[in-house]
């Protein structure tokens, strides 16, 4: 697909137009999402980039942090930021710098606006491992250091995985679904889009016997609001928010896996999947 003004990715369902970044900017984050890239359609997320001479932080962290309320959410970087209003139009600000780091931040401030945005439309960008087992997925929320990387690279050896750091939760349609993501580390964006039918929301322990415990919902919801890393506390609680935990909690499963740092875990969550309760 030839190079244009815009370029259009969707991202599992959240389509996400950018125009009017530089040639190589735009032509490094058409080959970053090269397998997310669509024809030009109707967008969730319209962005509007400008490059400016302004001071680049290189080196300095690249987290985004939310200034803004009001149905205006700002976010900002050391490399740029992005304001997006309550209808998914937004206006990027990046320093000219060196490409990666400009690549970097671009899809950082994507993520910020796209996961403030999401909810309103029953998406909920949450900080998770997912994998695929017998075409349903399985997401472990949890805290960075809890074990998702671990769990996902051990998983990918047999089954499919989604990602270890961000997946999409969809609870706009008949079923919640899992999204993959063009966000973070594993798997690569080359894996390129995908939805699920979310077998199950898993908390983590960690122990020498793998298996499926019962959990109190409340400790599921905790660990859910909890791990909406790009939504402010006072958003989380929204009633948009709380509506698409709701469901969530109400239609899926969820259970505490106990897990070794061996593939055995995945035996437990097979003989979930090949069951229709919850």
């Amino acid at each position: 697909m030839a190079l244009s003004d815009e370029s259009t990715f969707d991202l599992s369902g959240a389509v996400v137009a950018l125009r009017g970044s530089s040639a190589d900017l735009r032509a490094a984050i058409e080959a970053h999402w090269a397998a997310f890239r669509v024809a030009p359609r109707a967008s969730w997320l319209d962005v509007t980039l400008c490059e400016t001479d302004g001071p680049f932080g290189s080196g300095r962290p690249l987290t985004a942090v939310f200034v803004g309320d009001g149905g205006v959410a700002r976010f900002e970087t050391p490399e740029g930021r992005i304001t997006v209003d309550g209808v998914g139009r937004a206006e990027l600000v990046l320093a000219r710098g060196p490409l990666n780091e400009r690549l970097h931040a671009l899809v950082n401030l994507v993520l910020s606006a796209l996961a403030t945005e999401a909810p309103a439309r029953g998406l909920l960008v949450v900080h998770a491992a997912g994998i695929v087992i017998d075409g349903l997925g399985f997401a472990l929320v949890g805290p960075a250091g809890s074990g998702k990387t671990t769990w996902l690279e051990i998983a990918a050896r047999t089954v499919a995985p989604i990602s270890d750091d961000l997946v999409g939760v969809d609870v706009a349609g008949a079923h919640v679904e899992i999204l993959a993501l063009p966000f973070r580390r594993a798997p690569s964006p080359a894996a390129g889009p995908g939805r699920w039918p979310l077998r199950a929301i898993l908390v983590p322990a960690h122990g020498p016997a793998h298996r499926l415990e019962a959990i109190d919902p409340r400790i599921v919801r905790a660990a859910v609001v909890a791990n909406l890393p790009h939504l402010p506390p006072t958003v989380r609680t929204a009633p948009v928010v709380t509506a698409a935990i709701d469901r969530l909690l109400r239609e899926v499963a969820l259970r505490r896996l106990v897990f070794a740092r061996d593939p055995g875990f995945l035996d437990p969550l097979r003989a979930l999947a090949a069951c229709a309760e919850r």
